[in-house]
């Protein structure tokens, strides 16, 4: 019995720091799990964040792609207008030097073409401009008296 009861003892003092240690790992890892509970929300939530993000990257990325097809799709054809209009252009240039080429074979003056009536209706201006500028000079000279000294030239 005094075994027993040594042995009860024994048990029941060892028992005690057992439990008390046992209980304290049970607090250190409860701990633990709630930081990587908490830690695992935040991952979650960053996941979250980042899928959301994603998801508004290829949105904007598609809007940015189909924006760039139709700016394409303008482009081609203001490229197109281009070409046409530079075709027309060198047409027009070719018909202008045929009929210019054919007036001159005709025996058309010079003096008649475009660019010689601009330099003569300038030149008209510019004159008028100075015969204006010279009977204003005159003017005063018109009202004056004629001079008769008696000598006769």
């Amino acid at each position: 019995s005094a075994v027993s009861v040594d042995v009860n003892l024994f048990c029941s003092c060892s028992f005690i720091p057992a439990v008390n240690e046992l209980s304290a790992k049970l607090a250190t890892l409860e701990i633990k799990n709630l930081e990587l509970e908490t830690d695992l929300r935040s991952l979650r939530q960053k996941l979250t964040d980042a899928l959301v993000l994603e998801k508004t990257l290829e949105k904007d990325l598609k809007k940015a792609e189909e924006q760039c097809s139709t700016e394409k799709a303008k482009l081609e054809i203001k490229m197109q207008n281009l070409t046409k209009l530079k075709a027309k252009s060198e047409e027009y240039k070719y018909k202008i030097q045929t009929a210019k080429d054919e007036l001159t074979a005709t025996g058309l003056e010079d003096s008649l073409t475009h660019k010689s009536l601009m330099s003569l209706s300038e030149t008209l201006t510019e004159l008028k401009a100075q015969s204006t500028a010279t009977k204003e000079k005159l003017k005063s000279y018109l009202d004056l008296a004629p001079v008769s000294n008696g000598s006769k030239f």
